[in-house]
């Protein structure tokens, strides 16, 4: 509310002049401002009846144009007062889908780290699982290559054995038929000398002839007997190495069969490995590509929501509208000095009350915080009627 300087306010009532100055039984919900909170505490007249009282000197009336121009800074003042508190929603507005946002990717950012981790403790599990099984497929491998070994030893063994065997017997029909051969010998000798000895010595040679065709005889049966024992042992021993031989080829054929197929079970399952781990590297990458992405669309939220916060500081340090702040703001233009009274606050606050540089277009923020029902102000000169500011202490 600006007031002419120089107007005349005698034909003005005290209710008139300051609305705030009700009487006691009346609603104060009528008044320009609704009321918010417990009544406020009337307003008595500074320095007299009136709320605004003239210097010394007798007051002397503005021009009508600056009236009108006050007026309409009041008017364009309260135009800008919804537009302010439109904006100021819309920032706050901002600021929650923002901070909704940041919440969303920080939640984002735990998930993929979650499941970064459980990725790495399967990969874990998994790969120790697949070379766990790959150990002991390499085991039995070693145990199966170890088996063939051994039966291709038996078969050396089996087939060195028959040999010495074979020659043993070969040994054994060499020396009869050396023994039957010397008999031989003797006999045919004896049988010389029987035809060249005399009668008398005929009959002793005779004798030992007889004996010698009979040790003959012998000889020859028993070699004839050992060479037959000697074919038969032979041939069994030629079936038993090759039985031997063919039970030892079938294990070894089936141990390398079962061999070979460990092999390629190992490739599979090394094949296998490199698989999960390519794949578990893959899924690992594409967690980090998305959690990058998401820190830095994290980061992105976080600056326009300290850029939003600056705005919203800025425009409540430069607007301070009823909107965001619920302050009473003042626009008035004055050629002397005043001072400005808040009436139904307590004027013992020096929040209410503010000395104003005159020829200088002021933007004033009343009260900090909320009051209840500010009604109207009065300009009073600090000359007639000085209001004393006191400390925030007293």
């Amino acid at each position: 509310m600006v007031l002419p300087e120089n107007e005349p306010l005698a034909g003005l009532s005290q209710t008139s002049r300051c609305p705030v100055l009700v009487p006691a039984g009346q609603d104060r919900r009528r008044g320009p401002f609704p009321a918010q909170g417990p009544e406020p505490v009337r307003a008595q007249p500074v320095g007299g009846a009136d709320c605004l009282s003239s210097g010394p000197g007798g007051a002397t009336s503005d021009s009508p144009e600056e009236d009108e121009a006050s007026s309409t800074e009041s008017a364009q003042n309260g135009d800008e007062s919804p537009q302010a508190g439109a904006e100021g929603s819309r920032l706050r507005g901002e600021q929650d889908e923002a901070l909704g946002r940041v919440a969303e990717l920080e939640n984002c950012i735990k998930e993929l780290q979650h499941q970064q981790k459980e990725m790495n403790m399967e990969m874990k599990l998994e790969g120790a699982l697949l070379e766990g099984e790959l150990a002991a497929e390499w085991r039995e491998v070693q145990r199966e290559e170890q088996l063939v070994l051994q039966l291709q030893r038996r078969f050396a063994e089996t087939v060195h054995r028959c040999h010495i065997e074979r020659e043993k017997e070969k040994a054994r029909l060499g020396k009869e038929r050396h023994k039957v051969e010397e008999l031989q010998r003797q006999h045919a000798e004896s049988q010389t000398h029987l035809e060249t000895q005399p009668e008398s010595m005929r009959e002793r040679m005779q004798s030992q002839l007889q004996q010698t065709s009979e040790m003959l005889e012998g000889a020859l049966k028993s070699y004839e007997d050992l060479e037959f024992q000697q074919l038969e042992r032979e041939s069994r021993l030629e079936e038993e190495k090759e039985e031997a031989c063919q039970a030892l080829a079938r294990q070894v054929a089936q141990v390398q069969e079962r061999l070979k197929e460990r092999k390629r079970k190992v490739r599979r399952l090394e094949a296998q490995v490199r698989s999960v781990q390519e794949h578990m590297a893959g899924e690992c990458r594409k967690l980090a590509q998305e959690k990058g992405e998401a820190v830095q669309s994290l980061n992105l939220e976080r600056r326009r929501l300290e850029e939003l916060g600056k705005v919203c500081e800025d425009e409540s340090r430069d607007d301070s509208p009823v909107s965001n702040q619920e302050l009473t703001k003042l626009m008035f233009t004055q050629k002397t000095d005043r001072k400005v009274v808040v009436l139904g606050c307590d004027q013992r606050d020096p929040a209410c009350v503010f000395s104003v540089r005159s020829s200088v277009q002021v933007c004033v923020s009343v009260c900090p915080v909320p009051v209840p029902a500010v009604s109207a102000l009065c300009l009073c000169s600090p000359v007639s009627v000085p209001l004393p500011v006191p400390h925030p202490d007293g």
